[in-house]
C-alpha cells in the first residue's frame, strides 16, 4: 500500500508541475517561445548533463559492464512491437500515406520529455539508467527503421535507411552526455567538486523544464484536440 501511494503521490507531483505550466501558458507568461526555449536547454544542455552525473553516480564499472548486457531486452521489446503495429496496421486497414506514422506512435515513445521524467517522479533516480537504456534502443530504432517507415509511405523508391544525417539524429547531446558518464565510470574518472555540482544543479533542471514544456504544448494544442 506504501508503494501505491508513493507512486500516486508521484503522478501528483507530475500532474501539479505540468498544470502549473498549463496555467502559466494561459494567462500568457509562456508561449511558443519559452517551450522551444526549454526544450533547446533540456536537449543540449541540462539533460546531457543530466546523463554524464546520473551514470557517474549510479553505477560502478562492474554494473555498468553487467547493465549494458540489458539492452538486448529494450531493443527486442521495441522490434516486437513494431511487428505487432503492421500486424494492426493490415487488420484495421491503415491507408497508405499513414501507416509508417502509426507503425511509429504503436511501438515508440518519448522516452526524454515523458518517460525520463515521469520515471524519476515515480521511482526516483534509481529508474534513471533503465530509462536510458531504453532511450538508446528507442532514439536509434526510431531514426534509422522509424524515419524509413515514413518516408516510405510518401516515396516507395526510398532506399537509404542510415545515412549522415541519421548518425547525427542518433548521437544528438543526450546520447553523447551518455556515452561520456559511461566512458567515465570505465576509466575510473572523477570530475572536480565544483564541476560535478554545477552539473549537478543544471541536470536537476531537466524534469521540471520538460513538464512545464508539456503543459505549454497541451495549452498550445487545446483540449479539443488534445
Amino acid at each position: 500500500m506504501y508503494t501505491f501511494f508513493s507512486a500516486v503521490q508521484g503522478v501528483l507531483i507530475i500532474v501539479f508541475i505540468l498544470a502549473l505550466g498549463y496555467y502559466l501558458s494561459k494567462i500568457g507568461w509562456f508561449d511558443r517561445q519559452t517551450s522551444d526555449l526549454f526544450a533547446k536547454l533540456v536537449i543540449n544542455v541540462s539533460l546531457p548533463l543530466n546523463m554524464i552525473v546520473n551514470i557517474s553516480t549510479t553505477f560502478t564499472k562492474e554494473q555498468l559492464e553487467h547493465s549494458v548486457r540489458g539492452l538486448l531486452i529494450p531493443f527486442l521489446s521495441i522490434l516486437l512491437s513494431y511487428m505487432i503495429a503492421y500486424i494492426f496496421a493490415s487488420i484495421f486497414k491503415i491507408k497508405k500515406g499513414r501507416k509508417g506514422v502509426f507503425v511509429v506512435i504503436f511501438s515508440l515513445s518519448n522516452t526524454i520529455f515523458v518517460g525520463l521524467p515521469m520515471a524519476q517522479a515515480l521511482f526516483g533516480d534509481i529508474a534513471t539508467p533503465y530509462a536510458l537504456l531504453y532511450y538508446m534502443a528507442n532514439t536509434t530504432i526510431l531514426w534509422t527503421i522509424g524515419v524509413y517507415s515514413v518516408i516510405r509511405d510518401v516515396n516507395e523508391k526510398e532506399k537509404n535507411v542510415v545515412n549522415w544525417d541519421t548518425v547525427k539524429r542518433i548521437f544528438n547531446p543526450p546520447l553523447l552526455g551518455f556515452i561520456i558518464g559511461v566512458i567515465f565510470v570505465l576509466a575510473n574518472i572523477s570530475l572536480p567538486k565544483f564541476l560535478f555540482e554545477s552539473f549537478r544543479m543544471i541536470g536537476n533542471l531537466t524534469t521540471p523544464l520538460s513538464i512545464l514544456y508539456i503543459g505549454i504544448v497541451i495549452h498550445e494544442m487545446g483540449f479539443d484536440k488534445f
